[in-house]
Parts: structure tokens; C-alpha cells; sequence
């Protein structure tokens, strides 16, 4: 089945668009385009990101209180954008892209 150029370029669009709104992005592509595999597998892919971030980012931040969360939360912002930018280039490639540190809630 051949990806269109179209879902590629949303996907890699919701990518990129979730280092600056979180798992909004995500979520309108998952539950907006339910027809495409493609934009699907990478809708489920950066919402389990997207919610891993948000869970690490709070423990991070409770961290705070003893200082080792200063080192972690700039790792985490650090990873998020790797991660989104790794995940925009495979979706232009037409890859599925998993990312390495993730908790995969959404089946």
C-alpha cells in the first residue's frame, strides 16, 4: 500500500507540532483522520510520547525539590525534541517511527 504524500506530510507536521503544543497535536490527528493507518500508527506513537513526557516531566519536577530535577527536566526537553524531529523525519521517509523511551499506553 503506497503512503500519500499528504499523510506523510501531517504526520511529520504533527510531530514537529508537538514539541510546541504537547499531545494536542496528537490527539486532533488520532481522533480526526481514523481512516489512515500511517497517520494513525504516528497519532498513537507521539501521544505515548507525548503522555510519557508529561508523566516524567511531573516526577522531574517533584525532583526539583532535591535538586537532581534541574538536571533532568532540560534532558527531557532536550529528548522531546530529538525525539519529535526523529519522528517528522521517518514520517517524510514513510517509516513508522517508535520511539526508544516510551511507555506505550494506547494500543
Amino acid at each position: 500500500m503506497e503512503i500519500s504524500q499528504d499523510s506523510k506530510n501531517i504526520a511529520a507536521l504533527m510531530w514537529l507540532g508537538s514539541i510546541f503544543v504537547g499531545f494536542i497535536a496528537p490527539l486532533l490527528v488520532y481522533f480526526v483522520k481514523t481512516e489512515d493507518a500511517f497517520l494513525r500508527e504516528h497519532s498513537k506513537e507521539a501521544l505515548n510520547w507525548a503522555i510519557t513526557l508529561v508523566i516524567m516531566s511531573a516526577i522531574a519536577w517533584v525532583l526539583v525539590l532535591v535538586l537532581i530535577g534541574f538536571v533532568i527536566l532540560p534532558i527531557l526537553l532536550l529528548l522531546n525534541l530529538l525525539f519529535s524531529v526523529l519522528g517528522a523525519v521517518a514520517a517524510l521517509d514513510g517509516r513508522i517511527y517508535k520511539t526508544p523511551i516510551c511507555w506505550r499506553i494506547i494500543k
